[in-house]
């Protein structure tokens, strides 16, 4: 995975998981730190800032900013935010080499689904 997607794709993966409370604590620290490593990168540049504030509430309509701001940044060098974005996907037990393999999927107008891995589920429809 590039080194932005990867501080992206972690960044909406941290985001969705605090938001659903679903995240242990360690995960919700990882998160944070990555947080914070981003901003210590886009300190000044209120552009930046507000593409990362933005992208936790709406990661789709802001990704693409956020990633360019990450770029110039220097994010892909930032050996940092790289191990903080790694140590959270470790956390909240993703592969961050196979989330941009993943097909994918369409749920519009779909009942009783679940989407994820390692995944139980019992459906009684009438």
């Amino acid at each position: 995975m590039e080194p932005v997607v990867l501080i992206t794709s972690a960044l909406a993966a941290g985001a969705g998981a605090a938001a659903q409370d679903v995240a242990s604590a360690a995960a919700l620290d990882a998160y944070s730190s990555l947080r914070d490593s981003v901003r210590r990168l886009f300190t000044g540049r209120r552009d930046a800032e507000e593409a990362l504030e933005q992208h936790e509430s709406d990661p789709e309509t802001w990704q693409d900013a956020l990633a360019a701001a990450l770029t110039d940044a220097g994010a892909a060098e930032d050996d940092h935010a790289l191990a903080a974005a790694r140590d959270l996907f470790q956390l909240l037990g993703r592969d961050p080499d196979a989330a941009s393999e993943r097909p994918m999927v369409d749920l519009r107008n779909a009942k009783g689904v679940m989407v994820g891995d390692r995944n139980v589920q019992n459906n009684t429809f009438s």
